[in-house]
Formats: C-alpha cells, sequence, structure tokens
C-alpha cells in the first residue's frame, strides 16, 4: 500500500503516507472486531488507505499546507477494487529502486528498504545491525528528508523515472 500510494503521491509525502497505512490498519482492527472480515481484505485495505490518502490531500491542500503538488491521480475510484498485480508489483519496484537511491550511503539504504518495504520498526533494524535505536531512528530520519528534498527537485510527473 506504501508503494502504491507513493507511486501516485509522490515519494516526498513519505511520511504522511505510513501513517496514512497505519491508520488504515487501525481502522481495520476496529472495524473487523465487531464485522466480519471483508471477502476481499486486501482490496478492503486499499480501498481504505486510498481514501484515506484522498481526504488527508484534499485537507491538506485547502489549509495550503502543500502546495502545486500532483494530488489526485486520475481514475481513483472509490470501490473495493485493488489495483491490479502488474501496478502494484510496478510500484513497489519504483519504490525499492528509490530506497537504494544514489545520493544515500549504503547503510541509509539498507535502513529505508527495512523500515518502508519490509516494515521493520526501529526495533528489529536496530537489532539486526547491531546499532543502538537512536541512531537508527536518527539515520531513518536524515534518509527519509534526503530522499525527499532528492525527490523534490525532480519534475513530479517523473520523479521516480530519473532515480
Amino acid at each position: 500500500m506504501v508503494a502504491y500510494l507513493c507511486k501516485t503521491y509522490g515519494l516526498h509525502h513519505l511520511d504522511a503516507i505510513g501513517d496514512i497505512v497505519q491508520d488504515t490498519f487501525e481502522t481495520a482492527l476496529k472495524k473487523w472486531r465487531f464485522n466480519s472480515i471483508p471477502d476481499n481484505p486486501s482490496a478492503w485495505l486499499m480501498t481504505v488507505a486510498k481514501n484515506k490518502a484522498i481526504n488527508y490531500f484534499k485537507k491538506a491542500q485547502k489549509t495550503e499546507l502543500i502546495e502545486n503538488d500532483r494530488l489526485l491521480a486520475d481514475g481513483f475510484i472509490e470501490t473495493e477494487t485493488s489495483p491490479n498485480l502488474e501496478e502494484v508489483q510496478d510500484s513497489q519496484l519504483r519504490l525499492l529502486l528509490s530506497c537504494c537511491h544514489p545520493g544515500l550511503s549504503e547503510k541509509s539504504q539498507v535502513i529505508l528498504t527495512l523500515n518502508i518495504l519490509s516494515g521493520f520498526g526501529i526495533q528489529e533494524i536496530s537489532s539486526a545491525l547491531l546499532m543502538k535505536k537512536e541512531a537508527v531512528k536518527k539515520a531513518l530520519m536524515r534518509a527519509k528528508k534526503n530522499l525527499s528534498d532528492d525527490v523534490k527537485k525532480l519534475d513530479p510527473l517523473i520523479e521516480l523515472d530519473n532515480v
């Protein structure tokens, strides 16, 4: 979901997209506890995440927090359909390539990939890389900021094609 939303809204919104995806899983836990699990849970999750992203970026646009960004992608349909497999794989590949941006150190690339694509938390990454949690947290924040700054310099319509 992170990869697909990053492809749609841009990698420079990675933190907001991460929050949206976490909120989507929280919503699922609350709703599914009292209602039955939907027939297609992954489509339900993707639909909720897309709708939350739409609401977030519309609100941000109205409050002028975000200017001149490509906010809404064509073809957003608010139904319980998930993107096709090719679309998901493409967005995951784009996100993987972005995490391996040549402007980042190898350690930052590994930390970003483990966090964003694999879903590892700070504790797991620090254990795996034998680093202190604070060092991992700082490295992750710096890597996200550096990546976001580099992506903002590129044309938003081709932002990941040049990476």
